[in-house]
C-alpha cells in the first residue's frame, strides 16, 4: 500500500485490486459511483473518483 494511502488523514484514497470484486476498492467502485479524468482519450487511466 502506498504511504500516501496509509497516512492520509481522512480516509479520502484507496488502494487495491480492481479484479477482486470482494476488496474494499472494487466494492466502494460498485456501490457509489465513480468517473475517470479524460476517458474519452482513451488513456485507461487508474485512477477512479468516486461520487457519491
Amino acid at each position: 500500500v502506498p504511504a500516501c494511502v496509509e497516512e492520509c488523514p481522512s480516509q479520502a484514497r484507496m488502494f487495491g485490486d480492481l479484479e477482486d470484486p470482494r476488496s474494499e476498492v472494487s466494492r466502494a467502485l460498485a456501490s457509489r459511483g465513480y468517473f475517470r479524468l479524460r476517458e474519452e482519450l482513451g488513456t485507461k487511466c487508474k485512477v477512479y473518483y468516486l461520487t457519491k
